[in-house]
């Protein structure tokens, strides 16, 4: 049935004048339209990235397990607090350490590094459990102590 539709569209573009700057006229109208609502769009993507900031967000009791073979378990609570703005993401990078005890000495070399980004949807003042497999970290074999750290590289505000 669509094929149909299309065939008659292409004949009235062939035959008639007045269908063609009809046709060419929408084709302008809805590339402008999605211009506007692409502006619009990243306009408000870059507000939602500024609206909570680091230091409005409280990372509580974060552990990073071995889960399985393939993946590792990041579990905790985030706390929003925001007045106003409700949490929608937060993206941490995760650095591994393989820490070795050198006579007094203690040395630490970077063994994996990922960035997880974890959805949530946490209002003002309130917090959320979290419990997110993390990949990337899965296959390091550590000589001496694990040692790992994290800081918060984006937040999203709604």
């Amino acid at each position: 049935m669509v094929w149909i539709l299309v065939i008659v569209v292409l004949v009235l573009l062939v035959y008639s004048a007045g269908f063609r700057k009809f046709s060419l006229g929408l084709l302008v109208v809805l590339f402008l339209a999605g211009i506007i609502w692409y502006v619009i769009e990243e306009t408000e993507n870059q507000r939602s990235l500024t609206r909570i900031s680091p230091q409005e967000v409280e990372l509580d009791k974060l552990r990073l397990t071995n889960s399985s073979s393939y993946s590792r378990q990041l579990t905790g609570r985030i706390k929003n607090n925001s007045p106003k703005h409700t949490l929608r993401s937060i993206d941490l990078k995760i650095i591994l350490r393989d820490c070795e005890k050198e006579s007094l000495k203690e040395s630490c070399t970077i063994v994996g590094e990922t960035t997880e980004s974890i959805y949530v949807n946490i209002p003002p003042n309130q917090a959320r459990d979290i419990s997110e497999d993390v990949y990337g970290l899965e296959s390091i074999h550590l000589k001496g102590e694990f040692a790992w750290s994290y800081r918060i590289t984006k937040l999203q505000g709604e």
